[in-house]
């Protein structure tokens, strides 16, 4: 199922000033997007007003949304009596929780506010969101009767770059199959760009690291590392070539890999089938220059 892309996503918040008891999720949902030719765009607007200091309420406020005369902004006022909780913060860059939810599909993703150039703030939200989208197409989520539960962690929040990983489950409607779930997504915000597996690491390198020399560390798979070290050994060059090419957000295709750094290897996560875990993470070596 290939599923259109929503408008994009632009976002601009105020500071919060002088907060230290800060209540819980902001959540919204997406203005339904009429389908036509050319998608309208969709602006979002968080307003953050400045207030005192406050205890926060017992249940949680749900945001009001209002429209403008432009039928594609969306202004979502969050009053002066609720209060937000950034997810992380590094100086005045700070990344807030929102909650996408159609049917039974529920994907918390990151807001970023703060960025002294709104130009790339608006850049980085546009990205988040549409990618976030686009989970529903790698997937091929049948929105209606599937159950999509993501969630994410922040692991890089800095002036340079934004990244964070989801995890969650998708309970396939029509074969009663839990799936696993795990992908990035990696901004570099001086450049505007994703940082994908193909800045990383070069295809004689994973090819090298997995098929010929069994140079890589296993660091999760639900079928033990031996069984997947044989079926990464006998998919063949040409599928570590196209995984390359194709893995993280960013690229012209659908991405059916992702990648991150930690302590001096880059991590792929490979889509696999269900019956080996769904996904699976291996460690390589970066390069050294």
């Amino acid at each position: 199922m290939k599923r259109k892309t929503y408008g994009i996503l632009a976002v601009s918040a105020l500071m919060l000033c002088g907060c230290s008891a800060l209540s819980p999720t902001v959540e919204t949902v997406p203005p339904v997007v009429e389908e036509s030719t050319t998608p309208a765009q969709t602006t979002v607007a968080i307003v953050i007003p400045e207030t005192t200091t406050q205890q926060p309420t017992e249940e949680p406020t749900t945001v009001s949304t209002e429209t403008t005369s432009d039928p594609n902004v969306v202004i979502i006022d969050i009053p002066a009596e609720t209060q937000v909780v950034p997810v992380s913060t590094s100086g005045r860059m700070e990344a807030f929780n929102m909650t996408y939810s159609d049917h039974n599909i529920t994907i918390n993703y990151p807001v970023i506010v703060g960025m002294t150039d709104e130009e790339v703030q608006s850049w980085a939200n546009d990205e988040i969101y549409n990618d976030m989208l686009k989970i529903l197409d790698i997937y091929d989520v049948d929105v209606k009767n599937d159950t999509l539960t993501l969630d994410y962690e922040t692991k890089v929040i800095y002036k340079s770059e934004f990244s964070f990983i989801y995890t969650g489950t998708l309970t396939q409607e029509a074969t009663g199959e839990k799936i696993y779930i795990k992908l990035t997504e990696d901004l570099n915000l001086n450049k505007k760009i994703h940082m994908r597996l193909s800045d990383r690491l070069s295809e004689t390198k994973i090819i090298d690291s997995v098929i010929n020399n069994d140079d890589y560390e296993v660091l999760y798979s639900q079928v033990g590392a031996d069984t997947l070290r044989k079926y990464l050994a006998d998919r063949g060059e040409t599928f570590y070539s196209n995984l390359r090419d194709n893995a993280d957000f960013g690229g012209d295709e659908l991405p059916e890999a992702f990648s991150y750094t930690s302590s001096g290897s880059v991590v792929i996560i490979i889509k696999l089938p269900h019956s080996l875990g769904d996904y699976a993470e291996i460690a390589i070596k970066q390069q050294t220059k």
